[in-house]
């Protein structure tokens, strides 16, 4: 026997399936409208049925349903996808109602101008307003809700770090893990203030860069996350460093105020950049007279696949130097670069070396064989 998670079902449910039809959209929240019409006069009969039925329903469901089709065809309330509904989408549905029911209520005024019969009692009209808004609105949050669930449990966790100042640590955790399209789980809290480390924060622990590399290797770091732009700026480019030689990816989140509606999406990530290490906007080797010196000469750079080496490669590469020589020990970090440089120059005028400087034969035969003019060492 095979036991299917509800979450899970409802994946399986809809996976293979195209978007609901426009039309059935339609008819339900037509169909929820008249439902909660019942359910007023119901509660305005203190939910005796045989009262509110011999009342006369017929002809008050089918007033509301035509003023309904009309508002919500206006309001285009079944354009959206469900699953993909958001809060513009419950608040246009709600507005439709609204619409509706003032219209209603206008009727009512009149009537009681004129001294004619109401269509349907006020009081009925307050209790239809309140639980219509609330089942259209709350139903198109409940399947988006469950969608979102349901992806969700099909993806890999991923144990992640957040990096920088704890001030709103809580709600960086929870935006972090609350991202639909991943399964984020926070582990811990790097810091460099001495006095928290050890403190947990929602079962996350705070830690310095001393235990960065048990971290890692604990819960398989792949991404950290900067929360903060005024972090220390050697430990950044440590932490920032550190990254790169174990191919851990660097995130920066925006502000909170840059959040939209509240929340962190995915799209707002970005990778980390040299000026975030620097905090400042990045050098820019090649304006004017250094351009023209840098013209036709062999420039070698050493930590070259480094955050501020690869940088300045970057930018000597838009230069028309004869050749290039990049040296680094980091054989991925080279690797990555070089492949990065295929989209600003031709691999003709690039030389990679993966070597130590610190060895000196490796060093005086890179010198003698290249005879580079210019050394940046970074």
């Amino acid at each position: 026997m095979v036991y299917l998670n509800p979450v899970q079902g409802f994946y399986s449910l809809i996976k293979n399936k195209s978007t609901l039809p426009r039309w059935a959209i339609f008819l339900l929240d037509l169909t929820l409208c008249a439902f909660a019409l019942f359910y007023a006069y119901l509660l305005r009969f203190n939910m005796d049925f045989f009262s509110a039925y011999h009342f006369g329903l017929g002809y008050p469901v089918l007033i509301v349903t035509l003023l309904n089709i009309v508002f919500f065809r206006l309001l285009r309330t079944s354009e959206g996808i469900i699953r993909l509904s958001g809060a513009e989408e419950g608040l246009r549905v709600v507005t439709a109602v609204f619409a509706s029911t003032s219209f209603l209520f206008l009727a009512n005024a009149l009537s009681a101008v004129f001294a004619l019969p109401f269509i349907i009692p006020t009081s009925v009209l307050f209790i239809y307003l309140f639980t219509a808004s609330f089942l259209l609105f709350a139903y198109r949050l409940l399947v988006k809700q469950l969608y979102i669930k349901s992806l969700r449990s099909l993806l890999t966790e991923e144990k992640v770090l957040i990096f920088g100042k704890t001030e709103n640590a809580l709600m960086l955790k929870s935006a972090i893990e609350s991202i639909d399209s991943r399964q984020y789980k926070v582990a811990g809290f790097l810091v460099s203030d001495e006095n928290l480390w050890g403190k947990s924060i929602d079962k996350a622990r705070l830690f310095g860069f001393n235990e960065i590399e048990s971290f890692v290797s604990k819960y398989s770091i792949k991404e950290i996350f900067l929360s903060s732009d005024d972090v220390d700026i050697d430990l950044k480019n440590k932490v920032a460093d550190y990254c790169l030689s174990k191919e851990i990816s660097i995130k920066v989140i925006p502000a909170i105020e840059k959040w939209v509606d509240g929340h962190l999406k995915t799209k707002q990530l970005k990778d980390l950049k040299i000026e975030d290490l620097l905090n400042r906007p990045s050098i820019k080797l090649a304006p004017g007279h250094i351009r023209e010196a840098m013209k036709g000469k062999r420039v070698l750079i050493t930590g070259a696949a480094g955050s501020i080496g690869s940088e300045i490669v970057k930018q000597l590469a838009a230069i028309d130097v004869e050749l290039l020589i990049l040296c680094d020990n980091r054989e991925t970090g080279l690797y990555e670069l070089q492949y990065e440089l295929q989209e600003i120059t031709s691999d003709e005028n690039i030389i990679v070396s993966i070597s130590d400087i610190r060895n000196y034969a490796i060093m005086q035969n890179l010198f003698e064989t290249y005879k580079p003019e210019i050394v940046f060492h970074a």
